[in-house]
């Protein structure tokens, strides 16, 4: 499996997420091995920054991802989005942003 943490909404020279954090992305994504998955990192009024699963709703979650929309406003509420990220699991699938994922994030 081959993991792509898609940062699609952060500034050209992102900054430095705590290993801890890239950890639990790799972990979400092996947990759901054989479908994308997507989540936010957030950083928190105390300034912690902190990974929050979500749920895919694509209608094929091994081909695409979509995030929860609701739950897109709920933790923009609670803290700060620094990043959206996202999986390729499949082999075939390039460790890089598709044209999809590029237009997906101009919504």
């Amino acid at each position: 499996m081959r993991l792509l943490e898609s940062f699609v909404s952060m500034p050209l020279h992102p900054p430095p997420f705590p290993e801890s954090v890239l950890k639990r992305v790799a972990t979400h994504a092996e947990l759901h091995s054989e479908e994308e998955v997507c989540g936010f990192l957030i950083e928190r009024e105390s300034g912690e920054i902190e990974c929050v699963e979500s749920e895919n709703t694509a209608a094929n979650r091994k081909t695409s991802f979509k995030l929860n929309r609701s739950q897109f406003d709920k933790e923009s509420e609670s803290g700060r989005i620094l990043a959206l990220y996202h999986s390729h699991w499949a082999d075939w699938s390039a460790a890089e942003l598709s044209v999809e994922d590029i237009r997906q994030s101009k919504k």
